[in-house]
């Protein structure tokens, strides 16, 4: 006795524009398509949004390509000794916050220094970036 399934054209219809939506979100997402589309819908919102303006009371601190090719620093990236310094200058004007860009990925050379920078962190509230790398052979 065979099992005889009758299925309503509608839900063949249905089942079919799902599959060609899927498969056509796919391709865009493959070519790069989506990424472009995101782009350009983040910049229409933006600009529907309009400009705002930054509070006063908002500094901006910047260690650029001058700043890291200063030879008094020594070459990048800086002993982490430097790095304490400016924590310890910039928590002198107490900032609410302050949000300190940098990486540290590399082993100091220098031991001390990481206990130094250490002992400078609880004095301000700093926040640092994060970076996770993603390893495929780990669950």
């Amino acid at each position: 006795m065979g099992l005889n399934i009758k299925i309503d054209k509608k839900i063949k219809t249905a089942f079919l524009i799902g599959a060609a939506v899927t498969f056509a979100a796919g391709i865009l997402y493959l070519s790069g398509a989506m990424e472009m589309l995101e782009y350009k819908s983040q910049d229409f919102f933006f600009n529907l949004r309009g400009e705002r303006t930054v509070s006063s009371k908002v500094k901006v601190i910047c260690m650029g390509d001058e700043s890291i090719n200063d030879k008094a620093m020594g070459r990048w990236p800086w002993r982490r000794r430097y790095h304490a310094i400016l924590l310890n200058i910039l928590s002198k004007y107490k900032p609410a916050m302050v949000m300190y860009d940098v990486l540290f990925t590399e082993k100091s050379d220098y031991a001390e220094d990481d206990q130094i920078l250490a002992e400078q962190l609880p004095k301000a509230k700093i926040y640092f970036p994060m970076f996770s790398i993603v390893d495929k052979g780990l669950p």
